[in-house]
């Protein structure tokens, strides 16, 4: 596992969670466009720096950012819910007796799922694109001829 490039990545992770709290991400299409561009990039630099297990790598990418992103919004919900128009009008349709914040909580492993699951494909795909090769081998390699 590529810990040291999983945790240098999820900071981007961080950077969007506050963009978003503080309603300068754009919401709906745009910011779902800048999130797929971004976590292609992020991909992108993860099969460049990992040898092998490029899914396994990208899922965890994708889980962790997931978890960032799900606790930054949590704690700042209240923040975030003033500085998205669209988030709020969302928030007033919710039954009184649901909590938004238990709600994301509740929804925020399904969130980390899905955030991994294509994470991990992005990856596997680029490093596809890249040309590598898991680093196991089904069969050892030939060795050279001997000299007679």
């Amino acid at each position: 596992m590529n810990w040291k490039w999983i945790g240098i990545l999820s900071c981007l992770s961080l950077v969007s969670a506050t963009l978003t709290v503080f309603g300068v991400m754009p919401e709906g299409g745009p910011g779902i466009a800048i999130g797929i561009v971004v976590g292609l990039g992020l991909s992108y630099v993860m099969a460049r720096t990992t040898a092998d297990r490029f899914f396994r790598n990208g899922f965890t990418l994708g889980v962790v950012s997931g978890l960032v992103v799900s606790l930054v919004q949590m704690l700042f919900f209240n923040t975030m819910v003033e500085n998205n128009a669209q988030m709020a009008e969302k928030m007033s349709k919710m039954p009184s007796s649901v909590n938004p914040v238990v709600f994301m909580a509740i929804s925020a492993p399904i969130t980390m799922a899905v955030s991994g699951a294509f994470q991990g494909l992005f990856t596997l795909g680029m490093a596809a694109l890249l040309g590598k090769r898991s680093g196991r081998r089904t069969a050892p390699p030939a060795s050279p001829p001997s000299p007679v």
